[in-house]
């Protein structure tokens, strides 16, 4: 370095190289990211999802991890002086359950709330984003509904200043804070309209990836390119299988003349094209067709197959990115379970379950959250519970915590040793039955209750459970070593 010359320093990822000298990415806003790319996105993403068969499994895993059928709905009110507030608690999870019907929850009367929950989920696998409109019904028992909408409504794709607010890709938000105040759809049923509804009337759930976002984009972006190559590579590959598969066999002779002759097939009248050139070169054979062969003539039938290791190699591997990308294991992705163990699998599994648990959360503040303050509105507007209007709206957090929304289960790897790790944590005091009946998806109090009711009529019946089993071992090793 030159004497006196002060050296900048840069990160390594930085420097200009032969094989970096044209990569210079545009580094735009994230809104303006979004705004250019959206649409050939979902577009794409939704022809995938639609196409390729892993896309259609991946989609219908999301979803099924992050609301399977439903959330289950508990709400604990407690007294200032801690006691259940019982009553409220019953009457509330009862108007629940029957706002979940889909005649009180869906503006259409047909969807139920497990069906909207499953929709606006898979919505933001593929768009990024899920919208809902709130519906008023006058005169019906659950005024309050949701009405669902495709997130291509939102118009406006380039930017309009409003002075301290601006509208971008259909959403209008102050610039300052990026609160959003106002959305603008083209309505598809009338003739691309623009209708402007306030932010408070409007479902918007997606993940906030940089400072300032106002749109969504699919966590499944980052999979179309190699996706697609996957797709085209899949296909040449079957295409190639099929070409080989429609070659019967192959037939030998000594004199072409004779052969073609009597099956057929007449020389080319064009004298200009070579002899050998001017024969059929392929026969369609018939089911049940008899050959008669000539001396010297030799049929042989087709065995080749088209083994090709390195699609297979290739398929694996793509399986693994995706897996990667989606936070799914990478034996539900590729529907493989060849060489797994107890051990793998748990360890796997526990690693997944930290993904979907975030995906769960997202969905019960994104979704259910929301729509459970929607319905309680409708309730206390209407009197259909006996909670005070005033003190509700002048502070609705007293009635809105209670609120419990208890994510999908889990199913055991292996019941016998799961089963028996939770008998020894509830005996030490390591866990709870609320905690444990929350963990496999169920409402704790209701599975008492169920017990309660069984062993009643059994009773009744005169007759008794079985008895404990005898204890096994509860070290996996230990056990193992002793079977074999």
């Amino acid at each position: 370095m030159p004497y006196g010359k002060i050296g900048k320093r840069k990160y390594a990822g930085a420097k200009t190289t032969a094989g970096t000298g044209d990569w210079n990415p545009a580094n735009n806003t994230q809104n303006e990211e979004i705004a250019s790319s959206e649409s050939v996105l979902r577009g794409r993403i939704r022809q995938l999802v639609r196409d390729v068969p892993i896309m259609w499994n991946i989609q219908n895993k999301l979803v099924d991890y992050s609301v399977g059928n439903g959330m289950q709905f508990q709400y604990k009110a407690k007294s200032p002086g801690g006691k259940p507030r019982t009553k409220l608690n019953k009457e509330i999870e009862k108007r629940w359950k029957m706002y979940s019907m889909g005649r009180n929850c869906d503006a259409g009367g047909r969807l139920s709330l497990r069906e909207i929950a499953r929709l606006a989920c898979r919505q933001y696998n593929e768009s990024g984003e899920f919208l809902g409109l709130k519906v008023v019904e006058r005169g019906h028992e659950f005024p309050f509904k949701l009405r669902m909408i495709e997130s291509d409504w939102l118009s406006q794709p380039y930017a309009n200043d409003l002075g301290t607010e601006i509208v971008e890709m259909g959403v209008q938000y102050v610039k300052n804070t990026y609160k959003i105040v106002k959305y603008h759809f083209q309505d598809q049923l009338n003739f691309l309209q623009t209708v402007t509804v306030n932010a408070d009337d409007v479902l918007h759930g997606f993940e906030t990836l940089r400072p300032g976002q106002v749109r969504g984009v699919s966590p499944m972006a980052c999979l179309v390119l190699i996706v697609d190559c996957m797709n085209q590579y899949l296909q040449s590959e079957l295409t190639a299988a099929q070409m080989i598969a429609k070659i019967v066999g192959f037939i030998e002779s000594t004199d072409l003349n004779n052969y073609f002759g009597r099956n057929g097939n007449e020389l080319q009248e064009d004298t200009d094209i070579p002899e050998s050139d001017r024969y059929s070169k392929y026969q369609d054979i018939d089911e049940a067709t008899l050959l008669t062969l000539e001396p010297g003539e030799k049929v042989s039938f087709n065995t080749q197959g088209k083994q090709n290791q390195e699609f297979a190699d290739f398929l694996d591997v793509v399986t693994r990115f995706i897996s990667v990308a989606t936070g799914l294991s990478h034996h539900i992705v590729s529907a493989d379970s060849k060489g797994l163990n107890f051990s793998n699998m748990k360890a796997m599994k526990n690693d997944m379950m930290k993904t979907m648990r975030v995906k769960q959360r997202n969905m019960i503040e994104w979704f259910y959250n929301p729509v459970f303050e929607y319905f309680m509105d409708g309730e206390v507007l209407s009197g259909k519970v006996p909670v005070d209007p005033v003190k509700y709206f002048k502070d609705k957090t007293e009635y809105l915590e209670p609120a419990r929304f208890i994510p999908p289960g889990e199913d055991f790897t292996d019941p016998g040793r799961e089963v028996r790790a939770i008998i020894e944590q509830l005996e030490n005091k390591m866990t709870s039955l609320q905690r444990y009946y929350a963990d496999q998806g169920l409402d704790w109090e209701e599975e008492l209750e169920s017990i309660a009711e069984s062993e009643a009529k059994m009773k009744e019946l005169g007759l008794e459970y079985a008895g404990a089993v005898e204890k096994l071992p509860t070290n996996p090793s230990k056990e193992l070593d002793e079977e074999e």
